[in-house]
């Protein structure tokens, strides 16, 4: 594993905040999502030099991106469904119970297959071309949890 993954993911909980909070721009976190976004696939063209792996690492960066907006249309639907749950007076304890167990689920599921992706960037970059865009990667990281929360 490359050392600046866990510094990578470390960033991402303590930094996440951090951008909420300072994200009262003119853009909104979707937009500044999408730009980042735009740029880690930039950079990953300009700085991987063999034209395979480069190739392979944007898709790997649109599958990022990809995943990121399913977790978005996913917690969209696990708010209404816990509202739509919370107005029903007849909603039984086990109801609830059921709706917690699926958020669970469902962010170990994305966990994982988030944690799938960044491990097949690792293996398609070297350490100094992961070294290189690391900035640029945590914006978009960065960029995605930020508009995640916006939600």
């Amino acid at each position: 594993m490359h050392a600046g993954f866990a510094r990578t993911t470390r960033l991402l909980l303590v930094a996440t905040a951090m951008l909420v909070l300072s994200a009262c721009g003119r853009d909104s976190p979707a937009d500044v999502e999408i730009d980042a976004f735009d740029e880690l696939r930039a950079d990953v063209q300009r700085i991987v030099a063999d034209p395979a792996r480069a190739q392979q690492a944007v898709r790997l960066v649109d599958a990022l991106q990809q995943e990121f907006n399913r977790v978005k249309t996913t917690k969209l639907e696990r708010q209404q469904r816990f509202q739509a749950l919370n107005a029903d007076y007849d909603a039984t304890p086990a109801a609830f119970d059921a709706l917690l167990a699926d958020i669970d689920n469902d962010v170990e599921d994305n966990q994982q297959r988030l944690s799938n992706i960044m491990q097949d960037f690792l293996r398609v970059t070297t350490p100094e071309e992961w070294a290189k865009f690391e900035d640029t990667r945590e914006d978009a990281m960065l960029a995605a949890m930020a508009a995640l929360q916006a939600i």
